[in-house]
Parts: C-alpha cells; structure tokens; sequence
C-alpha cells in the first residue's frame, strides 16, 4: 500500500481552517476520567501498584469506549499497571500546559504537526533506542506513519492507528434517482456527474439532498490524488501552491460555487456521520468518505441501511492512481518528565506492537506493524 507522508484523521478536519494543514492537539490529564468517560476520577490504583495517566484524542462516546478496551486487555496482562483515561478534544493544549506544570501525563496520543512543535520544545521522550530494543525498524511499520514521527533522526511516537480511507455510498440514493447501485463512481469527473444528479434543493434554493459534500480538511487527500503535495521535506519548506493543488482546490472550489456556500453551510448543520440522523443513514446524503470504523456507528444508528463501500475516486480511477492516495493516522508518546516512563512504554508496546493486530480489531483502528496485517485483516 502506499501513502504520502502525513498523517491524521483529525488533522484532516482542521487542516483547511490553516490552509490545509491543521494540527489537532492536546494531551495527558492530572484529573483523568473513568473508563469511557469524559471526566472525573478513574479508579484508585491497589497498594504499590501504578496508574498510568493516558491522554487520548476525544473520538466520541462510541470510539472512545473501544479505545479502553486495550487498556483492559493491557491490565489483565499486567495486574500491577492500570490506565486512567483522559478524552480531551482539546488535547495538545493540555498537553503543553500539563507539561509547563511540570505535571505531564504518562503516555499521550500524537499527531505528526503537533509532534515537530512538542518535539522541538524538548517535551516528548526519545522513543529510538525503546524500539531498537524490539528488533524492529521502520521498514517494519507503515511508514508514513513511521516517518510522520522522526524529527531531526529522533523517533518521538510509535504509531498507533492508521487511517485507510473509503468511500460509502447509498445505494438507496442510488435507486431513487435512477443510478446504477452497483457502479459507483470511480473517477473525480463521475464523482461530481453522479453527485449533480442526487442534489436536490427546494423553492427556496435550500439543499435537501446531498451528493458528493466537499469538506474542507479532506483537501489534502485531494491534492496528493491530483498528484500533489503540501510540503518538500528535503528542504523543510511548505508547498501550499504546487500547480496540482491549485488545480484540485479550483475544480472543488467551483463545485462548492455552484451548491452555493452558504445553503452547504447550512446544510451541514445536520448531525455528523457517527450520530443518529446523520444525512447519510436518512438519505440526504450519497457519499461519505471515511474510513472503516464508520461501520460501527452505521450499524449503531443506520442498521438497514443498504451501502456500497468502495475506493476513493482519483483522476483516471485505475489502481495505479492508488499510489496518491494518502494515509492518515496517529501515533502514541511519552512525554518528557512521564513519572512513568517504563510502564508507560511497557503499555505502548504491548498496545501498538506486541499487539497491534489486537489493538486494531478491538478498537476499530488501522495495524501500523506489517507483520500484524494478515490476522487484522481476517
């Protein structure tokens, strides 16, 4: 499989807000929630035993709950460490004034922008000579992943999930205006003919039914497929306005013009993808384009949906074209100053190496070690 060398499902959401690159961040707690939960105590630890304090990405109850799940599996296996779990949406800038408190948790989620931020800034551990402990290198990880986590030669995150994305498609929508349901598009140029037939909008000019709804933190994805790229790593210098991504933000940009911004805007005010009602599960919507733990809250909220889930479209739609695609995903740190250390990479390497496979199935999130993918993918 190969991919661009970026990462992140949530940098994606807010990459276009910073000119399509965003940083999603923040991280570790003093106060950590319960198991799933948002906030308050976790359980007290048992006489000489210790509790890691784990910062994660706030993922939704549905994702966040999942996410425990290894946290058990790592405490079963290890009955003397247990995980006190902080879901923070706003993790990184917990992370920095955690860090600045002197009081840093133990073990933190990490997103390749924010990591060349923290890591420059001496916060985070030196993970290289913990992996070169295991055997592995980074051939044996996916490896923009793994590269999204080195600075300056130094490894600072071990990756956690990959993000592999998709397109859904409704077959319903499909039905209704006359569409093959078994020929989704596969090309940007049928992606938007097949998307001018599903929109629908009332007296008003108000869109009721959605085909292709361009989201701005998916333009990354889009540029690398036009065959761009947003930065030159050999000479550390942004490429915002390589020709293929102006290309790619032209013909979106005219797509948006022409359902017109602010109807779009409004229409987006309806629940997301991963809550009940969403367009997508009610019809008002044809397409979304995530990745596979969208089957979770489709079979939570939409159990009778009928859809299709297929590649994302790229300019010719022939295999080749893949090669663009690219692969999001985070990763998983140690700060520095973790009271911790030991524990906190005994957990990551269990979670994200030993386990990986286990981690992904359990979790509803992508292996990152290539030697894990046979039994994840079965």
């Amino acid at each position: 499989m190969a991919g661009n060398d970026m990462t992140r499902r949530r940098f994606l959401k807010t990459a276009m807000a910073a000119g399509g690159a965003g940083i999603l961040a923040s991280c570790g707690a003093a106060n950590v929630p319960a198991q799933g939960g948002q906030g308050g105590q976790g359980a007290p630890a048992a006489s000489g035993a210790i509790t890691l304090d784990v910062l994660n990405e706030n993922w939704g109850d549905i994702y966040n709950n999942l996410m425990t799940v290894i946290g058990d599996e790592f405490t079963k296996a290890n009955p003397d460490i247990t995980l006190a779990w902080n879901f923070d949406p706003d993790w990184s800038t917990k992370l920095a004034t955690l860090t600045a408190a002197g009081t840093p948790p133990d073990a933190c989620v990490m997103r390749a922008a924010p990591l060349t931020t923290f890591a420059s800034k001496n916060a985070l551990t030196d993970l290289s000579p913990l992996l070169q402990e295991t055997g592995l290198t980074r051939e044996d990880f996916i490896t923009p992943l793994y590269d999204g986590a080195v600075l300056d030669g130094k490894l600072y995150a071990i990756p956690g999930g990959a993000d592999y994305f998709s397109m859904y498609y409704n077959k319903d929508v499909y039905r209704d205006v006359g569409l093959d349901p078994d020929k989704p598009p596969t090309t940007f140029a049928e992606l938007l003919a097949h998307s001018k037939e599903v929109l629908q909008k009332d007296t008003a000019g108000d869109i009721q039914r959605i085909g292709f709804n361009p989201s701005a933190g998916f333009f990354p994805h889009w540029a690398y497929i036009f065959g761009g790229e947003l930065y030159d790593a050999e000479n550390r210098k942004v490429t915002a306005n390589n020709p293929a991504n102006v290309e790619a933000l032209t013909q979106l940009s005219a797509y948006v013009k022409e359902l017109d911004v602010n109807k779009l805007a409004a229409f987006n005010q309806r629940p997301g993808t991963f809550e009940a009602g969403n367009p997508f599960a009610s019809k008002q919507s044809a397409f979304i384009f995530d990745g596979f733990w969208t089957y979770e809250a489709l079979d939570q909220h939409a159990p009778d949906i009928d859809y299709g889930v297929t590649f994302w479209p790229t300019l010719k739609g022939t295999p080749a074209d893949r090669a663009n695609y690219m692969i999001d995903g985070w990763h998983y740190s140690i700060p520095a100053g973790s009271k911790n250390t030991e524990a906190a990479w005994k957990f990551i390497r269990y979670a994200f190496i030993d386990n990986s496979a286990e981690m992904g199935i359990k979790t509803v999130n992508g292996t990152c070690v290539r030697s894990q993918f046979q039994p994840w993918e079965e």
